[in-house]
């Protein structure tokens, strides 16, 4: 029933990694520390830390300001991520809906480009690590890593599905109660 986009498995198995990583219990402290501070538009400050995680998980350094919005997300939300091709509850247009992003948020998100991404992104991460909500990240982390192609617009399309199939469903259960 899992109407998701093919997602690249490589993006998916790297994020998935990172996110092993960050929610590791022996996961530096310093480094984690230094992850969430990080501005990822200039993260020579964290430099060590984001190259030492990259290394460890095999992420490529082509495109690392971009690679280093999504750990720094990651890093955010303590590493909570979800794969939601296993549990569609997961998707992220599905925990959007569930912690109560609103339809105007998830617009702005949506039509971001990628400067704004830099913003809106992190703010994401901090939300859902304040509401404790898992999630699966690849969707969000493509919206980044593929900002100016068309799979970014599938993935645009898919996180849209899955927020009204969740507020859909949101609205049926309040219906019957």
């Amino acid at each position: 029933m899992d109407s998701g986009l093919p997602l690249e498995p490589s993006a998916s198995a790297l994020i998935a990694r990172l996110a092993g990583e960050l929610g590791r219990d022996d996961f530096p402290t310093g480094d984690h520390a230094a992850l969430r501070r990080m501005d990822p538009r200039a993260p020579g400050r964290s430099a060590i830390a984001l190259h030492k995680l990259m290394v460890k998980t095999g992420v490529a350094e082509q495109g690392q300001r971009r690679w280093a919005l999504v750990i720094h997300c990651l890093a955010l939300a303590r590493g909570r991520h979800k794969n939601g091709r296993e549990a569609p509850r997961f998707r992220a247009g599905a925990v959007l809906q569930q912690i109560n992003v609103s339809e105007q948020r998830l617009n702005q998100l949506l039509a971001a480009d990628e400067e704004v991404l830099f913003d809106l992104l992190p703010a994401l991460a901090r939300r859902l690590d304040s509401n404790g909500a898992a999630i699966d990240w690849t969707e969000l982390a493509l919206l980044i890593l593929q900002t100016a192609s068309d799979k970014a617009d599938n993935v645009r399309l898919a996180i849209a599905g899955a927020y009204a199939r969740a507020a859909a469903g949101s609205l049926t259960k309040k219906e019957s109660a």
